[in-house]
């Protein structure tokens, strides 16, 4: 079901370790005057980069980012930027896989900035070549400052506060202000961590999980699902990911989790493609399922199944920083509920719940806006 793949997992590694006359640096000596001497600079400082090697040839770059958090005023921009400290996403670049690796990378760079206390923004600067890139920052709420003089860059600046009353551009936060449902979705093991790898559990492999496949690296998610109630979902509902129990474990109580928490963008109902290869492409961009397995769902779920089968986009928010175990939920929220007898696939919560869950998971509460 895992799909094979050429490229590792995502390290932080120092400078003084990666190989400078990697190919993969040639545009950034073109388009960077002075780059060799700011990367010796670096490693002599014994600072650090996100990477990505393939795997085949174990010495060659496919990704890089380095993250620097500056007090202000940034100067060297117009206009500055005055209210700080900020994180500067100072080098970026990805080899293009169509495997959307930038989103996973620019995720980093957020997830970075938010578990910053005193951080109030993140920037980044890009030459107008770089369509691409700048798009996948606008959609996530970057915004273009100004200009680099120096360079003649572009300057796009996300504030890490909501912003945009957009859920996607406001990302990662989850605005509780807002009029939302609450609902609790289970995922198999086998489907969780590829979904969802910042959340995986200690007890896995990294290196089994965490490879450079789209529906791995992106922020938007897909699922599919015959549990009954999934067409209640709508736009802007809050999904708590629950994690359930693995094959060998004899019971939910300790082994089933919360790890997530999602924003619902968009739910479909598996009723509208009309063939199977609609329904596999529309699935394949963000969803681990095989052919076979999308077969099942679209040839193989008859009658009142089937019509009961839908597909739910969303935004993968932020991972909880204490799973919490089924006992827990079944303790806090379901206390005179007959355990054995209660299915536990898709339910839903109140917001005070929900409010209760980020204070005894420790979740940091950057990532949520409450009044």
């Amino acid at each position: 079901m895992l799909n094979n793949s050429n490229l590792g997992p995502i390290k932080l590694v120092p400078f003084k370790e990666i190989d400078l006359s990697d190919s993969f640096f040639d545009s950034l000596k073109s388009d960077y005057l002075g780059f060799e001497k700011w990367f010796d600079k670096k490693a002599s400082n014994d600072e650090k980069a996100f990477v990505l090697y393939n795997k085949e040839q174990k010495h060659r770059l496919d990704a890089f980012l380095y993250l620097k958090f500056e007090n202000t005023p940034i100067d060297d921009i117009e206009p500055k930027i005055l209210e700080g400290p900020v994180l500067k996403i100072g080098t970026f670049k990805v080899n293009p896989h169509k495997t959307r690796l930038g989103e996973r990378f620019l995720k980093i760079a957020i997830d970075t900035a938010f578990n910053n206390k005193e951080c109030k923004g993140i920037y980044v600067t890009a030459f107008e070549k770089h369509s691409k890139l700048i798009e996948v920052f606008k959609t996530f709420g970057f915004y273009e400052w100004g200009t680099k003089p120096l360079t003649g860059e572009k300057v796009y600046y996300k504030p890490l506060e909501v912003n945009w009353n957009d859920d996607i551009k406001d990302y990662p936060i989850i605005d509780l202000t807002k009029d939302r449902k609450f609902y609790v979705l289970s995922i198999y093991p086998e489907y969780h961590t590829l979904l969802f790898p910042d959340s995986k559990l200690n007890t896995e492999d990294e290196e089994e999980f965490i490879q450079d496949i789209s529906y791995t690296n992106g922020i938007f998610k897909r699922y599919v699902s015959k549990m009954d109630g999934l067409g209640n979902i709508e736009t802007g509902d809050v999904l708590l990911i629950y994690r359930t129990k693995d094959k060998k474990a004899k019971t939910a109580k300790y082994s089933s989790v919360l790890t997530s928490m999602c924003i619902a963008i968009n739910t479909k109902n598996i009723m509208k493609f009309k063939t199977f290869e609609d329904f596999k492409n529309y699935m394949n961009v963000y969803n681990p399922l095989t052919d076979k397995e999308l077969k099942e769902y679209f040839y193989y779920t008859s009658g009142y199944r089937r019509h009961n089968s839908y597909i739910i986009d969303m935004i993968y928010n932020v991972p909880l920083k204490k799973r919490l175990v089924f006992k827990y939920i079944h303790d806090n929220f379901f206390p005179t509920v007959n355990i054995p007898n209660k299915y536990w696939g898709f339910y839903d919560l109140t917001k005070e719940q929900v409010i209760k869950i980020i204070e005894d998971s420790q979740t940091n509460k950057k990532y949520f806006k409450f009044e």
